[in-house]
């Protein structure tokens, strides 16, 4: 995760989600997320991972976590629940049964979702695990209540509290120069970065490429009645394993 990632989700766990609320980092890898938020003075804090070296490294660091097919017997409920570069190694229409089945997990009638994800851009498919972007109007329109035509409806309804967008500088990522490590090409290399930087600063982030969005969502569910009671875990589309990227980092 970007450092302009670990920002927003500072901003919007500060600004609308309270240290009190209970939440679940699915996809939680090496805890770093939940060391974030703790930092920030939550303390009920859940991590779940498909990988049980990840459970274990987590736990180590003194939080709660469970591997996917743990948290399954689980009683629980959270009040908000963080999916951090995770959607994007889910294709379509699988996204849509693993979501409801987290969104199942929620406390009450409103329950927040976060979500940090990339969208496509020219070093998306550089993570082999990617299987496909997703993008806020998108999400908005598999769980809201807007009139277009659609395989599927969900009981849950989405509505965006906020969202920030990551920038980054405009060089092209797969460019010869990066990846044939001659001295003459990282010369070149940083001689590029400095160039794209100076016109990213100098244009207030105008001249650059978007790459990836943190986004707050307050979940209900629509037909009126509470939040699902019990998930339904009988699907297969369980969290995939993530692999580290280091374009992400």
């Amino acid at each position: 995760m970007t450092n302009s990632d670990r920002r927003n989700l500072r901003r919007f766990c500060r600004k609308y989600v309270s240290p009190e609320s209970r939440l679940l980092d699915v996809g939680c890898g090496l805890g770093e997320n939940l060391e974030l938020l703790r930092a920030l003075g939550f303390n009920s804090l859940v991590g779940t991972d498909i990988s049980k070296e990840m459970v274990d490294r987590t736990r180590e660091k003194g939080f709660e976590a469970y591997t996917v097919d743990e948290l399954r017997y689980l009683n629980d409920k959270y009040d908000a629940i963080l999916f951090s570069h995770v959607i994007e190694h889910v294709g379509y229409p699988e996204i849509q049964s693993f979501l409801e089945t987290y969104l199942g997990l929620l406390e009450s009638r409103e329950g927040y979702v976060i979500i940090i994800t990339p969208v496509l851009y020219d070093a998306f498919y550089n993570d082999v695990d990617h299987i496909k972007p997703y993008y806020v109007d998108g999400l908005l329109r598999l769980f809201s209540t807007i009139n277009v035509s659609q395989q599927y409806e969900s009981p849950f309804r989405f509505n965006l509290i906020d969202l920030r967008y990551r920038r980054q500088i405009a060089l092209p990522y797969n460019i010869r120069c990066r990846f044939i490590r001659t001295p003459l090409n990282l010369v070149k290399m940083k001689i590029l970065n400095a160039l794209a930087a100076v016109a990213f600063f100098m244009s207030f982030g105008l001249f650059g490429k978007t790459s990836g969005y943190v986004a707050i969502f307050r979940v209900s569910c629509g037909n009126g009645e509470a939040l699902l009671e019990k998930p339904s875990w009988l699907n297969t589309h369980s969290l995939q394993m993530k692999i580290t990227n280091p374009i992400d980092s």
